[in-house]
């Protein structure tokens, strides 16, 4: 009998069941002699009969209820319990990860702000600012034209504004480049203007740098170290404006030109005609007129025209030179350089010519 309560003890314990508390026997305490007279009073009520659950042993009946019910529950292993802990942890520590994410973003996003907010207030305010480049214009003129001070904030300022503001009011000023050098310095870089061309307007002219400003105008001759540029149309423009070649499409290929001949570094350039696009006149020391024709190839029919310049042609002697078919140079000797070569030089024109796919100073001239 006892390895029988013994092995069901085992098995409550097992399943998770605690083992029903034995009912203490109450105490038989000795009956109190009760006279007639008590008995006649009092009515006696029999005790109810306590009904039991079927398949207990007497005990108290809901530990035998509740030791029935878990007997059919199944109760987790060790390793289940563990991963089930595991799991729960895990989802802790992503929660908690996400609330820090969360957390440094926050704490990012405020340390952005704070650092703008002390960059346009506090920091970064101009203590310096330096002028480049100007020899005309003293540096304190230029700061005052520009509307900037010391102790704006380096971004706060128009650099843009600044410069339209300083080339309006200096009419020698072809560009203006504004540099912020961190953390407090200012730096204003000038381009001045480089009066390179007078462009003849009627009776009058124009002074025009190399960036195709008008520096001057009203002049009874061309300036000097100028070329004088015919054929462009100046109608309705003045001081300090900026020739557009929206309105005078020439000023385009006048600045091709241009270019053209300060990278070949061609010396001597005395006037351009641009009367007729198709057609352009270059004149070297106002003795060799250059035929051009249109600005097509054109530094291939410059470098032509060079070679049979200065290896073919004396240095006192006037002509044209005629470099419009590319690949072909033709001299003509002539005193007067106004006169048309729209045709080529035949044998009866006292001309040289030379033909060559690529410009060669080793030639032969032939007459």
């Amino acid at each position: 009998m006892n390895e029988v309560k013994k092995a069901r003890q085992q098995l409550d314990a097992r399943n998770g069941i605690q083992p029903a508390k034995a009912r203490k026997t109450p105490k038989k305490w000795p009956k109190k002699k009760r006279t007639k007279a008590e008995n006649t009073s009092v009515r006696h009520v029999p005790e109810p009969k306590r009904e039991t659950i079927p398949g207990t042993r007497g005990g108290n009946p809901v530990q035998n209820r509740q030791r029935s019910a878990g007997a059919g529950k199944r109760v987790p292993s060790l390793d289940e319990r563990q991963r089930a802990q595991q799991t729960v942890s895990a989802r802790r520590r992503k929660k908690r990860k996400k609330n820090y994410i969360l957390y440094y973003i926050i704490l990012f996003l405020f340390i952005i702000v704070a650092g703008i907010i002390l960059s346009l207030t506090v920091f970064f305010n101009i203590e310096t600012i330096n002028v480049e480049g100007s020899s005309r214009y003293t540096a304190e003129e230029i700061i005052e034209k520009s509307g900037l001070q010391t102790g704006d904030n380096l971004f706060r300022i128009s650099t843009g504004d600044a410069s339209e503001r300083i080339i309006s009011g200096f009419e020698y000023i072809d560009n203006v480049k504004i540099r912020r050098s961190f953390p407090n310095k200012l730096t204003i870089a000038v381009t001045e203007a480089k009066p390179v061309m007078s462009l003849s307007s009627g009776t009058s002219y124009y002074l025009v740098s190399d960036a195709g400003r008008i520096l001057e105008s009203g002049l009874a001759g061309p300036k000097e170290n100028t070329f004088v540029v015919t054929g462009v149309d100046l109608n309705g423009y003045k001081n300090g404006d900026f020739i557009s070649t929206d309105t005078s499409p020439e000023m385009e290929t006048l600045h091709t030109i241009n270019d053209i001949c300060e990278e070949m570094s061609l010396a001597g350039l005395t006037r351009v005609d641009l009367n007729s696009i198709v057609d352009i006149r270059l004149y070297i020391n106002d003795r060799i007129r250059v035929d051009i024709g249109s600005v097509t190839d054109l530094k291939y029919k410059l470098t032509f025209a060079r070679e049979i310049i200065d290896g073919r042609i004396d240095k006192g002697e006037m002509g044209i030179v005629d470099v419009k078919q590319v690949g072909t140079a033709y001299f003509r000797p002539s005193g007067d350089l106004s006169i048309s070569s729209s045709s080529a030089p035949d044998s009866s024109q006292n001309a040289s010519s030379v033909s060559s796919s690529q410009p060669d100073s080793s030639q032969n001239a032939t007459s």
